[in-house]
């Protein structure tokens, strides 16, 4: 699986030492002239789109220990269950907080718009290079509003893993300038998931 990060140059050393602690290796987009996410996430796509499946990350996240060794795994199972996209953040929505109660994994993940860190399959990298050199809808300026569009467009439908396996980091200030809110944190997010599974 291909790892990248999206990220803006202030955070650069602070993601590159997050992955570290991984042990995962990715490649970097620095959005140096600040030309905004939807942007450099169209540089990612025409540049970072290969055959395999592809896990995009933003520079504000910590990880679930052992995420390295649990990779395979999710890609096996998105290529057995035709699976497009799936999100390793689970945002605070009323069904997903439901879900992960009721002790469900990979659930569909209806209203799409978060990009913290989404596995995309090849095909779907293809679909969203095609959709985003073909754009011409100025409305759209975000990257995780053009995922979502995409999305609904191809009647693709996006799942997210419970727990969480990636936490937002919200003791960074945020480049879009959302407030510095917990909200914005999940409150699924487990820390030790894979580490357990692995017992």
């Amino acid at each position: 699986m291909n790892i990248v990060t999206q990220c803006i140059q202030e955070r650069y050393d602070l993601a590159v030492d997050t992955l570290k602690e991984t042990d995962l290796q990715s490649k970097f987009y620095i959005d140096k002239n600040k030309e905004g996410c939807l942007k450099s996430f169209g540089y990612m796509l025409n540049n970072y789109s290969t055959d395999d499946y592809r896990l995009h990350l933003q520079d504000d996240i910590i990880f679930a220990d052992n995420l390295k060794s649990y990779l395979p795994k999710l890609k096996a199972y998105m290529q057995n269950k035709e699976i497009h996209l799936l999100s390793i953040f689970a945002p605070n929505r009323k069904l997903i907080l439901q879900q992960y109660k009721e002790g469900k994994t990979i659930v569909p993940f209806p209203n799409y718009l978060w990009l913290q860190a989404s596995i995309f399959s090849p095909r779907f990298q293809s679909i969203l290079k095609k959709e985003y050199n073909n754009l011409n809808d100025d409305t759209i300026k975000d990257d995780d509003v053009f995922v979502a569009y995409v999305l609904k467009k191809y009647n693709i439908k996006a799942y997210v893993h419970l727990p969480s396996l990636v936490q937002h980091n919200t003791e960074i200030k945020s480049s879009l300038g959302h407030a510095n809110s917990k909200i914005r944190e999940s409150k699924v997010f487990d820390k030790n998931y894979i580490t357990n599974l692995k017992k």
